[in-house]
């Protein structure tokens, strides 16, 4: 997770999401990206986590579907 400063009372959000083989490879990585209100992210995530993880399930999906088609 990359956060940092995007104008007044913003914040631009990159998080990464890295497929790993269970022998160490990396197979792929997603990102999302948004830009957010500024402190959304300094406490506790409670829902917004829930939100990020949705966001990110698609990408995740097509990433082990394309490591079992390629028999990695």
């Amino acid at each position: 997770v990359y956060v940092a400063p995007n104008g007044a009372g913003q914040e631009a959000v990159t998080i990464e999401w890295s497929l790993m083989h269970p022998d160490g490879r990396r197979l792929g990585t997603i990102s999302q990206e948004n830009t957010i209100p500024a402190g959304t992210l300094d406490g506790a995530w409670g829902p917004v986590a829930d939100a990020i993880a949705a966001g990110g399930a698609d990408g995740i999906v097509a990433l082990v579907q394309e490591a079992v088609l390629q028999n990695k």
